[in-house]
């Protein structure tokens, strides 16, 4: 299932927010979010020190599966705290590997001037 990405446009920008992975509580591939070149974007991450989150980007034409990992964006995460891509993707999703307990949250958001992308 695809993850549901909300667009808005306000103040001479479009902004994205994104629910990546809500109350999580065991290993997970994630699904893809489609974010249309915004950049940069930010992964807000709570609940992941008994756990690895990777944040995977990948520019296919179409929408990988959720078992196709691509490319990784940075390094593994251990710890609560915020990711930033600072390039342009199509695709985006957390993934969360090595599970322990508690329950993983992961929040995107992002903005771009309007009349960049398709927004």
């Amino acid at each position: 299932m695809a993850v549901g990405v909300i667009t808005r446009r306000a103040l001479g920008h479009h902004f994205l927010t994104a629910a990546l992975l809500t109350d999580i509580a065991a290993n997970n591939d994630g699904d893809w979010a489609d974010v249309d070149g915004f950049f940069p974007l930010t992964v807000d991450l709570t609940g992941a020190t008994n756990a690895t989150v990777q944040v995977r980007v990948s520019n296919a034409d179409t929408r990988p599966a959720n078992t196709v990992h691509e490319r990784q964006a940075g390094l593994d995460i251990t710890a609560d705290g915020m990711v930033t891509v600072d390039y342009p993707v199509r695709w985006l999703k957390t993934r969360v590997l090595n599970y322990v307990a508690g329950t993983i949250n992961a929040r995107l958001v992002g903005s771009r001037p309007a009349g960049g992308g398709r927004g």
